[in-house]
């Protein structure tokens, strides 16, 4: 190898290899070259110019590899550019014939692509020095483009992305041409990565031509969202990267300073000479408002239908979620070119816009997991914009403005809410509620005819708050003490959590629950103080569905915020626990309220089991109590409740169930001080029946609707936790039902397509994963490519 380390290639070493070592020594020679030239002065290669041209050019037929012809490219433009130009018209002229060549052999591919590739370091390197010549060269590629396989047309559109960059503003008379070339095969194209080198061509254009921003701006946008259909993720990232700096250069001053231009990796030395084109371009600025509303759009819409108005816009159902991750990308990528400071000052605009695409009717108007992904999207922008470009007083900042629109729409929500309740009232007969005696378990609970208090909601801020609130909860764990200043006068943080928990919506709900939470832990003093008011709103309003789901869920998780380190009063837990008692006791009151209270009773005493063993010890007695009563007591008991009760009832009656065996886990989790095997005996008595339980699950699903099957799954689920939890030789009396139920789960036997969910990923060797691409586990992108 070291006989390749010369400026001139050995061609006397090189003839003594055999032929598998030859390619391995040009490869070196290569390497050396391009390292050298780079330091070389034109007096050191002006007398073997002529020769170094003839072996650089003669590699050309030698059929190199992808790494050899980009050596090839970079070491044929730089010895142009150090030494003498009189030989590059012929260089390119060279390349420029066996373009024209019509072998379409597979031996003459290798030639083919080297040549392209040095078409595009020439042109790139060189710039202006070329002359004239690019527009032959232009049109030899983009005729190419038409009739070329796969390979080629990756290699023509990177090689017209270098031309676009070297030559600048000079070459503006040929970029439409090159435009409809890379627009062809953005849009048309399946192989992937020819899309993603038309979106990288695409982008050169952006830089240097001003059509591209201006008159054709809403054409570009469309193309760009039509790309992203049935795209991979390489696709929709690089696509995303073309829209947000498509944006970017339209929303930029037309007299930018050379020095200030937001400039593309390659951009080379055209970076000054794109303003001329820059500001030749014809049309008015466009504003940050509509920028926006091109990716809002985009989102909602899809690709091309934005673009129309009327009754064509209406008959479109929406977009597909590749084009709504790769919008998400796109938001990311705009404020991320946009920079810092422009984000800080336009924060209130960018949060209200991005969130408010939540609200929109075609976010919320589909089905739940198309909402869930929605959710995910927009989270995903808050969470990367806040991590990367924003300090930590701006994520502050940030939170306020969050703060401020869910503090709108949580309280237009409970207009609209009152207003309803109000109507409702007032076209309601006196005697609008049927009983139903006679419930599962030996209780009386009455039928409810029906409840505002669903687990999805058709109010429209709903997916909104839920955003805005996990956004903030992270906020706020990461922030720590500093989250301080958001208690502060004129944040009213506490106060908006506190109207979320009323929300109609139970994810709502749910989410604002989860930021307390977090609000306890980042700063441990507030503890107790939002103990204490989530306590008594839950004894004020305990006649609201709303407030009593939503507030035991807040003190629910509080107080599993104390098993973080942070402690609270003994007599804060015997509040919960008497709170919890108190619920189930008027659970059966009223039908009303009765799915909600048990739902809030077994909240609250599972959360209390999370406490540590001084703590649990003296409620032991009375939950062991409770658990018998939750649970069947005996056989015969659980055969006499598959003929009694209707739908509600047995609705009720498994939300009861799965919350006594939530908190038996709790207990043998954080409790494990109290398990004595007299303790393990005692709940093994009501697990037995439990278990037996599971068989009769489906038959209860059948006759009584489908609307049981989450209470069952859930059922099941929190049976299975819990016997993880205990030592397998206290299992040795119910392995026959339980195997049973096991073959059935693994079988799918209920419920053939719950198979979204797979153990594959980690149950791989680390060298064989990445086929399944667990790299993508490690970005942050996972969020939403996971979708």
């Amino acid at each position: 190898m070291e006989l390749a380390h010369s400026l001139l290639l050995n061609e006397e070493c090189l003839a003594q290899l055999r032929d598998v070592e030859k390619p391995v020594f040009i490869y070196e020679w290569l390497r050396f070259l391009d390292k050298v030239l780079v330091a070389a002065q034109k007096s050191d290669i002006k007398e073997k110019q002529n020769t170094l041209v003839e072996q650089l050019l003669a590699q050309l037929h030698n059929e190199p590899g992808p790494p050899t012809r980009r050596l090839l490219a970079s070491c044929l433009a730089n010895v142009f550019h150090v030494g003498d130009s009189l030989g590059l018209f012929d260089a390119i002229d060279r390349c420029n014939d066996i373009m024209r060549s019509k072998d379409d052999s597979l031996s003459y591919l290798q030639t083919k692509l080297a040549a392209i590739c040095c078409l595009g370091g020439m042109y790139e390197r060189l710039g202006r020095l070329v002359g004239r010549t690019f527009k032959d060269t232009v049109t030899l590629l983009v005729k190419a483009v038409k009739t070329s396989e796969s390979q080629v047309r990756a290699e023509i559109m990177h090689t017209l992305e270098r031309v676009v960059n070297g030559l600048g503003a000079a070459g503006s008379g040929c970029y439409k041409e090159i435009y409809k070339a890379a627009k062809n095969c953005l849009t048309a194209e399946r192989h992937m990565h020819v899309r993603c080198a038309a979106a990288r061509c695409m982008m050169a254009l952006v830089q240097h031509a001003a059509f591209m921003y201006t008159t054709e701006l809403e054409s570009v946008v469309s193309l760009c969202l039509k790309a992203m259909t049935e795209s991979n993720y390489d696709v929709r990232c690089d696509v995303a990267r073309l829209l947000g700096f498509l944006l970017h250069r339209a929303l930029s001053p037309a007299t930018q300073h050379p020095g200030q231009s937001q400039s593309m990796p390659g951009s080379g030395q055209a970076g000054q000479q794109s303003q001329s084109s820059q500001q030749s371009g014809s049309g008015r600025k466009t504003t940050m408002e509509e920028a926006l509303n091109l990716l809002a759009g985009g989102f909602l819409k899809g690709g091309g239908s934005f673009l129309k108005s009327g009754v064509e816009s209406l008959k479109n159902s929406g977009p597909n979620r590749e084009i709504r991750v790769g919008v998400s990308y796109a938001y990311v990528q705009f404020a991320s070119f946009m920079g810092s400071r422009w984000l800080e000052r336009n924060l209130q605009v960018y949060l209200s816009q991005v969130l408010q695409l939540l609200s929109n009717p075609k976010t919320t108007s589909g089905s739940h997991v198309d909402c869930v992904y929605a959710r995910n999207c927009v989270l995903y922008i808050l969470h990367t914009i806040s991590r990367t470009l924003l300090s930590d007083r701006a994520q502050l900042t940030a939170a306020r403005e969050i703060i401020a629109i869910v503090a709108s729409c949580s309280s237009a929500a409970a207009a609209a809410a009152t207003a309803a309740a109000v109507a409702a009232a007032a076209t309601a007969g006196p005697n609008s509620t049927s009983a139903s005696s006679g419930g599962i378990g030996g209780g009386t609970i009455v039928a409810a005819t029906s409840s505002s208090s669903s687990s999805g909601s058709g109010d429209e801020s709903a997916q909104l708050i839920v955003c805005a609130m996990q956004h903030l909860a992270g906020v706020l764990y990461s922030a720590g003490s500093s989250a301080a200043s958001l208690l502060e006068d004129g944040a009213h943080l506490v106060d908006t959590a506190m109207a979320v928990l009323l929300h109609p919506s139970q994810a709502a709900r749910l989410a604002s629950a989860h930021l307390l939470k977090c609000l306890a832990l980042a700063l441990p003093g507030q503890l107790s103080p939002l103990l204490d008011r989530c306590l008594t709103q839950l004894q004020q309003l305990k006649t609201s569905p709303e407030s009593v789901h939503g507030c035991s869920l807040a003190i629910a998780g509080l107080v599993s915020a104390v098993s973080g380190g942070h402690g609270v009063p003994q007599a804060k837990a015997r509040q919960v626990f008497q709170a919890g008692e108190e619920l189930l006791r008027l659970a059966s009151q009223n039908s009303r309220l009765s799915l909600q209270r048990t739902q809030a009773a077994w909240f609250l005493l599972g959360a209390g089991m999370t406490l540590s063993g001084p703590a649990v010890r003296p409620h032991l007695p009375r939950m062991f109590l409770t658990w018998r009563n939750a649970l069947p007591r005996s056989a015969k008991e659980l055969e006499a409740e598959r003929s009694r009760g209707d739908a509600f009832t047995w609705q009720v009656t498994l939300e009861s169930r799965a919350g006594a065996l939530c908190s038996m886990q709790a207990f043998l989790t954080h409790c494990p001080e109290l398990c004595s095997e007299e303790t393990l005996r005692r709940l093994l008595q009501p697990l037995d029946q439990a278990v037996t339980m599971m068989a009769s699950l489906p038959q209860i699903v059948k006759s009584f609707g489908p609307h049981l099957k989450a209470p069952a799954a859930l059922c099941r689920q929190r049976l299975y936790c819990l016997l993880q939890q205990l030592p397998t030789s206290y299992l040795e009396s119910m392995h026959h039902p339980l195997l049973r139920e096991l073959v059935s789960e693994f079988t799918l036997t209920e419920n053939p397509a719950n198979h979204t969910t797979s153990l594959l990923r980690s149950l791989c060797h680390p060298d064989d994963s990445a086929v399944l691409g667990s790299w993508l586990q490690d970005t942050d992108d996972k969020i939403l490519e996971d979708q």
